[in-house]
């Protein structure tokens, strides 16, 4: 975030207690889940540049992903989006010349790509936000440059950095710090600095207005402008958002009822019982969970040895083809069982002879 913007939002903010449409509030005070195997992170605009957070949608308890990395080389973490042919995240780093960075949300490591600049080398100043579809095709939106007096949609190069200037948005007057892609659907969404919800054709930057959402932090327009900096859409069509109240605050809203009740899942903390540990953040991202590998545990399972019945059994057939059964076994003894064998030899021999002489 600019710091202007930062020092209004501080002074201004008080307790959000209410959201809705700007006519008629409503809140929710249930929370939300996200779908199966996804995970929304956070990036610090405050005392920790470039440091990742993986957030509890119930309670915004935000908890460290990796150690931060680049410190020096950034001041805020502007808004972010994910590339899921590339696996891997990226957002807008505010710091004096805009530049495009990257983030690893299993390790918490970034890396500047580039500062934003068209393809002849001119830098573009104050990208407001940028936006990554299905294809992997990436969107950024940026404010008064040589292109347009207001904002206005660029094609971005996330190897490079480079902007490619598409169309103007429509909007003389709004920011655009929110702008994401619904992964159900493939369609891109916008929400300016008033609130105002639109679908955005990124082909054209032409908008279709669809409602408005409040969240002024005092319900009065003259002193809060909904001061809302981040936006990620889930495979269930929820509207992730940050506002300021006081610090960053986490709200959701089912993009199909945007005139329905909102639900703010509480105000992001390393510690939510702790409010010194509230801290700002711009930068939302949705991506895959991350599944821990899995633990090989060795059979230890020993095969019981066999027993002395066992091998008795084992050895009954024998016995039984020679007539002798394991009750005369035990009568006779061993060397009784030697003689019987022995007679039997004598009698099978007789047979034998005697079938000879017939």
């Amino acid at each position: 975030m600019k710091t202007s913007r930062l020092g209004a939002a501080i002074l201004a903010g008080v307790s959000v207690t209410m959201i809705g449409l700007t006519a008629s509030p409503a809140f929710a005070a249930s929370a939300r889940e996200l779908p199966a195997g996804s995970a929304l992170y956070a990036i610090d605009c405050d005392s920790a540049p470039n440091q990742l957070y993986s957030l509890d949608t119930a309670t915004a308890q935000a908890t460290p992903v990796g150690v931060g990395t680049d410190p020096a080389n950034g001041t805020c973490a502007g808004p972010g989006a994910w590339d899921t042919i590339g696996q891997k995240a990226y957002y807008v780093d505010w710091d004096g010349v805009d530049a495009l960075r990257s983030m690893d949300v299993t390790t918490g490591v970034s890396q500047e790509v580039a500062p934003f600049a068209t393809a002849d080398g001119t830098a573009v100043s104050y990208v407001e936000s940028i936006a990554i579809g299905l294809d992997g095709a990436a969107y950024a939106i940026a404010y008064g440059n040589l292109m347009s007096s207001g904002s206005a949609l660029f094609s971005l190069d996330l190897s490079t950095g480079v902007l490619d200037y598409i169309a103007d948005t429509g909007d003389m007057d709004g920011d655009f710090y929110s702008f994401s892609v619904n992964p159900s659907t493939g369609d891109f969404y916008v929400v300016d600095d008033e609130g105002a919800i639109a679908r955005i054709d990124v082909t054209t930057g032409v908008q279709t207005p669809l409602g408005t959402v409040n969240l002024e932090t005092d319900g009065d327009p003259l002193t809060d402008d909904n001061d809302i900096y981040a936006l990620v859409i889930d495979s269930n069509g929820i509207m992730w958002m940050q506002n300021y109240g006081v610090y960053s605050d986490l709200w959701s809203l089912d993009l199909a009822d945007i005139g329905g009740a909102a639900i703010q899942s509480g105000t992001i903390a390393t510690d939510v019982a702790d409010a010194t540990t509230q801290f700002d953040t711009e930068s939302l991202i949705l991506a895959p969970a991350v599944v821990a590998d899995a633990v090989v545990v060795p059979d230890t399972t020993v095969e019981p040895a066999a027993t002395v019945t066992e091998e008795v059994a084992a050895e009954a057939p024998v016995l039984a083809e020679t007539g002798v059964d394991e009750e005369q076994l035990s009568r006779f003894g061993f060397a009784g069982l030697i003689t019987l064998l022995i007679g039997a030899g004598l009698v099978v021999a007789g047979r034998a002879r005697r079938q000879a002489r017939i």
